[in-house]
């Protein structure tokens, strides 16, 4: 339906898209295009102000990036850390591998960049919809559930090694962590772990710098290790909630179906429950438990998460200025009672209703596509 030359808009705000609008709706467009920006740039305005609930209680808010330039844009809209850095970036459209001086060069130049504040790199998370010609992987009938991830890492052992001996080495130069994407078992949890351990000793053995103790953490976004999030925060130094990933396999619902996607929804009661059942595991062996996922950047779930007991949140940098304003307009009494009633409610309807009465209110003009209220902020 649209031809070369055709006049479209593209309104990301309300997932439309016009084809050859006419003036009056190109008019209302364009309007709408500008107020937005402005709202926008009201809440960057805060970007230096602490993310803090209404009733005074602190959450982190940190962001989710893949290439080095997007550290620094991260930074400009307030994060307070990098909670995610994927790294898989370095191994797509490239015929060969990056080598280990590549990936030192990387890392440092992002720990530098937002140094003190902490960096989380993700090993390289390959398979499944993520393809990288440097890696020769077997055709697999169902790729999301095959050779990816951790299961990838841990089949070619040098190759993961590089890429570990690549963040040891760069440890000195910031405030890092390491987490591991797509855990399902204990046993690869270990193994990541001997692995990393080898590579600290080749370091070490080339007499290269390196922090002693680098924390090692999970991404929980397989089933299996939500459920044994009591055995995981036995060992692991923190978890990262991969919302995305856990809502596909807890649901059966593939993420890049278009037809299935209102069926993919954050507000599932299996996906809170199983939220709750690593915020508490995380709770009782005091270990940092975060959320990565795209959960995170939507101001209804945002206030959900808190009160579910996540204090910490991982999310695109342009979306940290809409979160932070969103918490600070709400207490956290407020979150934990929405939250308890969430976890009663039997379908992702009941639970949406209970946050829409909680709190969409305060949070209009931040939830409305057309910002019409921007100069309160300004």
């Amino acid at each position: 339906t649209i031809n070369t030359g055709d006049l479209i808009v593209v309104d990301g705000l309300r997932g439309a898209v016009l084809v050859n609008p006419s003036p009056l709706l190109l008019d209302d467009a364009r309007a709408r295009a500008a107020r937005h920006l402005a709202f926008a740039r009201g809440l960057l305005s805060a970007r230096d102000q602490p993310c803090v609930t209404a009733c005074g209680v602190p959450i982190s808010l940190k962001a989710n990036v893949e290439l080095p330039a997007e550290a620094i844009l991260a930074l400009d809209h307030g994060a307070e850390g990098i909670g995610l850095y994927r790294t898989e970036f370095l191994y797509i459209d490239r015929a060969t591998q990056p080598t280990e001086d590549e990936q030192y060069e990387l890392y440092r130049a992002v720990l530098e960049a937002v140094a003190p504040r902490p960096v989380v790199l993700r090993t390289f998370d390959l398979g499944g919809d993520k393809f990288a010609s440097s890696f020769r992987l077997p055709a697999e009938m169902n790729p999301a559930l095959g050779l990816r991830a951790v299961r990838l890492a841990l089949s070619q052992p040098e190759v993961f090694k590089t890429q570990l001996r690549a963040m040891v080495r760069a440890s000195v130069h910031g405030n890092l962590r390491i987490m591991i994407p797509m855990v399902a078992s204990l046993r690869e949890l270990r193994e990541a772990r001997r692995l990393l351990a080898e590579a600290t000793a080749e370091v070490a053995a080339r007499g290269q710098a390196y922090e002693a103790e680098i924390p090692l953490g999970v991404m929980i976004e397989v089933p299996s290790a939500a459920v044994l999030a009591d055995l995981f925060a036995r060992e692991a130094a923190f978890f990262s909630l991969g919302t995305n990933d856990l809502i596909q396999y807890a649901l059966a619902v593939d993420r890049t179906n278009r037809s299935l996607a209102p069926l993919a929804s954050p507000f599932h009661p299996a996906i809170v429950r199983l939220i709750a059942q690593v915020a508490r595991a995380g709770a009782e062996r005091r270990i940092p438990v975060s959320v990565c996922g795209a959960m995170a950047s939507d101001p209804l779930a945002a206030a959900l998460l808190v009160g579910l007991g996540l204090r910490e949140l991982s999310m695109e940098a342009a979306a940290i200025p809409e979160i932070k304003e969103a918490l600070r307009r709400i207490t956290l009494k407020e979150c934990e009672d929405a939250a308890a009633a969430a976890l009663e409610a039997d379908g992702a309807d009941g639970i949406e209703e209970v946050l829409a009465k909680s709190f969409a209110p305060r949070l209009y003009d931040l939830l409305a596509a057309d910002v019409e209220g921007a100069g309160s902020l300004l």
